[in-house]
């Protein structure tokens, strides 16, 4: 395999990696934003709105913020 080949492929690898976290963050935040709609009777926009305030207040991504929330059933505090 020639170098161009190989940096082309391992690109190509990381653009798919890349593409999968990307993929995998936002079913974890509309997972997240379902139940705080369902266990508040909110709309989808004050939800995402609670967990992005939940991100900023502790500094945490929003993806970890929302994966904490569907693995346990509580924003970090």
């Amino acid at each position: 395999m020639a170098v161009g080949t190989a940096e082309a492929a391992a690109r190509t690898n990381d653009d798919l990696l890349q593409l999968s976290t990307v993929m995998l963050s936002r079913a974890l935040i509309e997972q997240a934003k379902g139940i705080l709609m369902e266990r508040h009777k909110i709309k989808e926009d004050e939800a995402f709105t609670i967990l992005t305030h939940a991100s900023q207040r502790t500094n945490t991504k929003l993806r970890d913020v929302a994966a904490e929330l569907v693995r346990t059933g509580t924003l970090p505090s």
